[in-house]
């Protein structure tokens, strides 16, 4: 990538910005109460979806969403975080198209800003992007969304009479613990006089691509989401063009049922009940085998620079 893609002054601007929520002190308490946390809640709370522009991994323009969540009725300054979401097939199960976040909510009410991207392919900016299937595990793309979503929420502070203090906050649980560790080794590599990463929880995320991951799944064993694999393998052909037809990779009739099910409609748990719980059965023999042969495969590679 570019540095004039790096450093793009268009990237994190606001496109759009729509007020969902507007919830009363009484009405965050309710809210949060499924999430048995202590927290100290002191402020209503605005719950508002923005669309903001960001780059594709080929460092295109392209638009993305998320969902900002500000205490209301309080000026000065506040700390942001920034919480990414798991694992998501649906581009409608996100943040900023259910509306809603309870942890969002309980944690502006006590004072900081949050912020909860939805990822390139997901969320309200999906028939306005130039992107298609989610870019799962990506590690470029995550970072960017997320600091351009930092961006964004910037200027909503702004917008609604506050400012950031300068403390930054990322946390995020498995594509999102992912997701969190991404956009924290980015942010330290390329944007270290625009933000300064307070604390980060990156949770519960497939971290070792090319090493735990590649070793649980040629293990032949039961997996409780078998659904991972063909994600990963059909976002990096997305990215990488590693093969000119997804029939190169899935024995049948996985060739066939593999991209109908990932077409941003279904849930995870209805993409897993229809795949079988060895995902290695979902793979065709020559590909694995050169896959296991080489060192070199682009597919390894791939999964190196993530």
């Amino acid at each position: 990538m570019s540095n004039s893609s790096l450093h793009d002054g268009r990237r994190g601007s606001v496109l759009s910005s729509e007020v969902l929520l507007r919830l009363s002190v009484p009405e965050v308490i309710t809210c949060i109460e499924e999430l048995n946390l202590s927290m100290s809640i002191r402020y209503p709370v605005i719950v508002s979806r923005i669309i903001y522009e960001t780059i594709t991994p080929e460092g295109q323009p392209t638009k993305a969403s998320g969902l900002v969540v500000m205490p209301d009725e309080i000026s000065g300054t506040l700390p942001i975080i920034s919480y990414q979401h798991g694992t998501q097939t649906s581009k409608d199960d996100v943040p900023s198209v259910i509306g809603m976040h309870p942890f969002a909510v309980g944690s502006a009410s006590t004072g900081y800003a949050v912020c909860v991207p939805d990822y390139l392919g997901l969320g309200a900016a999906q028939n306005e992007s130039s992107h298609r299937l989610h870019p799962f595990l990506h590690s470029k793309s995550l970072a960017t969304t997320v600091i351009d979503m930092l961006r964004a929420t910037k200027a909503a502070c702004t917008k609604n009479g506050t400012a950031s203090n300068g403390q930054l906050f990322l946390m995020g649980y498995s594509e999102g613990g992912y997701a969190t560790m991404a956009a924290q080794r980015e942010i330290e590599q390329h944007y270290q006089d625009e933000f300064s990463v307070t604390a980060s929880a990156p949770m519960a995320g497939p971290y070792d691509l090319s090493g735990v991951m590649v070793e649980r799944i040629l293990a032949d064993q039961y997996h409780p989401s078998p659904a991972y694999l063909p994600y990963l393998l059909l976002a990096y052909n997305q990215v990488y063009k590693i093969f000119p037809d997804i029939r190169d990779i899935f024995a049948p009739p996985f060739d066939r049922v593999v991209p109908e099910l990932f077409d941003g409609c279904k849930m995870l748990d209805e993409i897993n009940s229809a795949l079988p719980a060895i995902p290695l059965q979902m793979l065709r023999k020559d590909f694995l085998h050169d896959f296991l042969e080489r060192a070199d495969h682009p597919l390894r590679l791939a999964l190196r620079q993530n």
